[in-house]
C-alpha cells in the first residue's frame, strides 16, 4: 500500500463528505425559519464537539496541527453554508 496514494484517497473522501454536507446544510437553510433554526443547531452543536475534542486532545498532550485543521474545517462549512458563492481553500 503507497502511503501517499492512500492519504490522497481519505482525503478526497473527506472533501467530498463536506461538499455534500455543504449543500444539504444550504438548502436546509434556504427552506425558511425552522431550516435556518436546524443549521444554526448543528452549528452550535459542532462548536460544542470540536471545543470537547480539543479539550480531550489537551488532556493526552494534544495535537495542535489537529485541532487547528479541526476548528478551521467546520469554520469553513459554516461559511460554505451561509454564503451562496463556494469558499476556496485557503
Amino acid at each position: 500500500m503507497d502511503v501517499e496514494t492512500e492519504i490522497g484517497k481519505l482525503a478526497s473522501e473527506a472533501m467530498a463528505t463536506q461538499i455534500v454536507l455543504a449543500g444539504l446544510l444550504n438548502a436546509i437553510n434556504k427552506s425558511g425559519p425552522d431550516g435556518r433554526a436546524i443549521v444554526a443547531d448543528a452549528f452550535r452543536h459542532a462548536d460544542l464537539m470540536t471545543e470537547v475534542s480539543i479539550a480531550t486532545l489537551g488532556k493526552y498532550g494534544g495535537l495542535v496541527e489537529y485541532e487547528r485543521q479541526l476548528a478551521k474545517v467546520v469554520e469553513k462549512l459554516r461559511s460554505a453554508v451561509l454564503s451562496d458563492a463556494p469558499q476556496p481553500d485557503p
